[in-house]
Protein backbone atom coordinates (compact mmCIF):
# COMPACT_ATOMS: atom_id res chain seq x y z
CA UNK A 1 0.00 0.00 0.00
CA UNK A 2 2.74 2.24 0.55
CA UNK A 3 3.65 2.72 -2.60
CA UNK A 4 0.07 4.28 -4.30
CA UNK A 5 -0.55 6.01 -0.50
CA UNK A 6 2.79 7.46 -0.54
CA UNK A 7 2.37 8.66 -4.55
CA UNK A 8 -0.92 10.58 -3.86
CA UNK A 9 0.64 12.31 -0.62
CA UNK A 10 3.63 13.48 -2.99
CA UNK A 11 1.52 14.82 -5.30
CA UNK A 12 -0.52 17.07 -2.83
CA UNK A 13 3.18 18.81 -2.60
CA UNK A 14 4.41 18.87 -5.98
CA UNK A 15 2.62 18.17 -8.78
CA UNK A 16 5.08 16.19 -10.80
CA UNK A 17 6.27 14.18 -8.03
CA UNK A 18 5.19 10.78 -8.52
CA UNK A 19 4.49 9.63 -12.28
CA UNK A 20 2.51 6.24 -10.99
CA UNK A 21 2.33 3.43 -8.57
CA UNK A 22 3.02 -0.54 -8.89
CA UNK A 23 1.73 -2.28 -5.81
CA UNK A 24 2.85 -5.91 -5.05
CA UNK A 25 -0.31 -7.73 -2.72
CA UNK A 26 -1.60 -4.44 -1.32
CA UNK A 27 -3.60 -4.88 1.49
CA UNK A 28 -5.50 -2.10 2.89
CA UNK A 29 -2.46 -2.22 5.66
CA UNK A 30 -2.34 1.43 5.99
CA UNK A 31 -6.38 2.71 6.62
CA UNK A 32 -6.73 3.89 3.68
CA UNK A 33 -8.94 1.73 0.97
CA UNK A 34 -6.46 0.89 -1.50
CA UNK A 35 -9.39 1.68 -3.85
CA UNK A 36 -10.36 4.95 -2.58
CA UNK A 37 -6.09 5.95 -4.04
CA UNK A 38 -6.60 4.12 -7.79
CA UNK A 39 -9.49 6.88 -7.68
CA UNK A 40 -7.27 9.89 -6.48
CA UNK A 41 -4.30 8.69 -8.80
CA UNK A 42 -6.40 9.01 -11.51
CA UNK A 43 -8.57 12.33 -10.63
CA UNK A 44 -4.82 14.12 -11.53
CA UNK A 45 -3.79 15.92 -13.93
CA UNK A 46 -2.15 14.07 -15.94
CA UNK A 47 -3.57 10.94 -14.64
CA UNK A 48 -1.28 8.76 -12.52
CA UNK A 49 -1.54 5.11 -13.37
CA UNK A 50 -2.14 2.28 -11.01
CA UNK A 51 -1.21 -1.42 -11.21
CA UNK A 52 -1.30 -4.25 -8.75
CA UNK A 53 0.36 -7.53 -8.98
CA UNK A 54 -0.86 -10.25 -6.67
CA UNK A 55 -1.96 -13.58 -6.14
CA UNK A 56 -5.20 -14.86 -6.46
CA UNK A 57 -5.34 -16.66 -3.60
CA UNK A 58 -3.82 -14.68 -1.68
CA UNK A 59 -6.89 -13.29 0.44
CA UNK A 60 -5.37 -9.95 1.54
CA UNK A 61 -4.73 -8.47 -1.91
CA UNK A 62 -7.98 -10.31 -3.40
CA UNK A 63 -9.72 -6.85 -3.76
CA UNK A 64 -7.47 -5.92 -6.45
CA UNK A 65 -9.42 -8.06 -8.90
CA UNK A 66 -12.41 -5.66 -7.98
CA UNK A 67 -11.21 -2.59 -8.55
CA UNK A 68 -11.77 -0.89 -11.81
CA UNK A 69 -10.19 2.29 -13.86
CA UNK A 70 -9.14 3.42 -16.79
CA UNK A 71 -5.82 4.34 -15.59
CA UNK A 72 -5.44 1.06 -13.17
CA UNK A 73 -4.07 -2.39 -14.23
CA UNK A 74 -4.29 -5.35 -12.70
CA UNK A 75 -2.92 -8.56 -12.98
CA UNK A 76 -2.65 -11.95 -11.14
CA UNK A 77 -1.27 -15.15 -10.79
CA UNK A 78 -2.83 -18.50 -8.89
CA UNK A 79 0.35 -20.46 -8.20
CA UNK A 80 0.25 -21.07 -4.33
CA UNK A 81 -0.72 -17.35 -2.10
CA UNK A 82 2.38 -15.81 -3.33
CA UNK A 83 2.67 -12.42 -1.27
CA UNK A 84 4.57 -9.36 -1.87
CA UNK A 85 8.52 -10.75 -3.08
CA UNK A 86 7.03 -13.69 -3.26
CA UNK A 87 5.76 -13.23 -6.71
CA UNK A 88 9.43 -12.34 -7.87
CA UNK A 89 9.93 -15.18 -8.67
CA UNK A 90 11.39 -16.74 -12.16
CA UNK A 91 8.65 -19.73 -12.94
CA UNK A 92 5.67 -17.32 -12.61
CA UNK A 93 4.36 -16.91 -16.63
CA UNK A 94 4.22 -14.06 -17.36
CA UNK A 95 7.51 -13.11 -15.21
CA UNK A 96 6.13 -10.08 -12.90
CA UNK A 97 9.64 -8.34 -13.32
CA UNK A 98 9.02 -8.33 -17.01
CA UNK A 99 5.32 -6.31 -15.74
CA UNK A 100 7.37 -4.03 -13.86
CA UNK A 101 9.62 -2.89 -15.93
CA UNK A 102 7.07 -2.58 -18.65
CA UNK A 103 5.05 0.01 -15.88
CA UNK A 104 8.81 1.66 -15.40
CA UNK A 105 9.33 1.83 -19.07
CA UNK A 106 5.84 3.53 -19.42
CA UNK A 107 5.91 6.20 -16.56
CA UNK A 108 8.98 7.32 -17.64
CA UNK A 109 8.55 7.52 -21.57
CA UNK A 110 7.99 10.92 -23.01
Amino acid sequence: DGAIDGCAAVLEQDPAACLGALSLSPGNYLYIPYSEMVTALGENDPPRPAWCLFDQNDAESAFCSEIEGDYYYKESWSDGNLHGMHLITPNLDPKPLDRILEFIRMVTSD
